[in-house]
């Protein structure tokens, strides 16, 4: 065969059209407009006029821009990968580029509220208030006999009472308060004592309890760290962008994902999460799957509470 034949026997293949031009032959070929589109995938009509005119520029992040390819090219029944390389091609970016992970991570604010040192230290000054109170206002409220010893005392120091008086006085004491031996004669001193001891009893029966019930407070402070496996698990099948706020606005992380990426997060709840390609995010939530529903999707995207 000559030369001549040889070069007419070679026929060069052309490559892939353009990203956009390909969408929108696809489209026209089915009669549906961009607007009909843009409705039935939830998104805004100027995306997909965007990407038939290859203005990626003006659609955000790169992720994003996949995302909406992808969505748009299962709509018109086309080959997902295919329209990822012709906008590869389109956008003059090499096929295995990614943008690199940045992810900001806070530490969690814990609920303000009243601290175990604060109950222990209030406790101890109620039980001090109930003592002192106990030491002054029992004989007020212990009885005949502890309001006569008081007085007694008060009176007379050096007064002895009678045989008969003082026996009295002193069994009665015995009845109501300690077991006090009683004599025939006993002091006026021998009934202060016996008053004064009967109200360290009952003062060491009332403080004893709340002291021992301060202790269980202090033991039982919350943790300030999770218990292993608990809180809001993202794991990234593909690139994704995603971010995630607690309940006091505080962006915890943030940032695109790529394939492989683990992140176990924890703040305070409810979190809210956005999630830039739902389908490839596998989500657990203290260590249970957590089934994204159809309300919260927008797309391909999804915004998430989780309580």
């Amino acid at each position: 065969m000559s030369s001549e034949n040889e070069s007419e026997a070679i026929v060069e293949t052309p490559g892939p059209s353009g990203l956009g031009v390909w969408l929108r032959e696809a489209r026209e070929a089915q009669s549906l407009s961009a607007t009909s589109i843009a409705e039935a995938l939830r998104l805004d009509a100027s995306i997909v006029e965007g990407l038939e005119a290859e203005n990626f520029d003006a659609l955000g992040a790169t992720v994003f821009v996949k995302g909406h390819i992808r969505a748009i090219a299962g709509h018109l029944k086309l080959d997902a990968d295919e329209a990822v390389e012709r906008f590869h091609n389109s956008a003059g970016l090499a096929k295995d580029a990614e943008p690199e992970l940045i992810v900001s991570y806070n530490k969690p604010i814990r609920k303000p509220g009243v601290t175990p040192a604060a109950l222990f230290v209030g406790g101890m000054l109620v039980a001090c208030l109930i003592g002192v109170a106990l030491v002054y206002l029992w004989p007020l409220f212990g009885g005949e006999s502890g309001t006569r010893a008081i007085a007694e005392t008060t009176e007379s120091s050096t007064e002895v009472p009678s045989a008969t008086q003082a026996t009295s006085d002193t069994i009665a004491t015995a009845d109501t308060r300690a077991p006090v031996q009683a004599t025939s004669s006993p002091s006026a001193t021998d009934a202060l004592i016996a008053a004064r001891a009967a109200a360290q009893d009952r003062q060491a029966a009332v403080t004893g309890p709340v002291e021992e019930s301060l202790a269980p407070q202090v033991v039982a402070a919350q943790p300030d760290s999770p218990a292993p496996g608990q809180g809001l698990r993202l794991r990234f099948n593909d690139t994704c962008w995603f971010e995630v706020r607690d309940a006091t606005g505080t962006r915890i992380a943030y940032g695109t994902a790529s394939a492989g990426t683990d992140r176990l997060l924890n703040g305070v709840r409810p979190l809210r999460v956005i999630l830039g390609v739902a389908d490839v995010v596998d989500v657990t939530v203290d260590g249970e799957a957590y089934t994204i529903s159809a309300s919260e999707r927008r797309g391909r995207s999804a915004r998430l509470t989780i309580n």
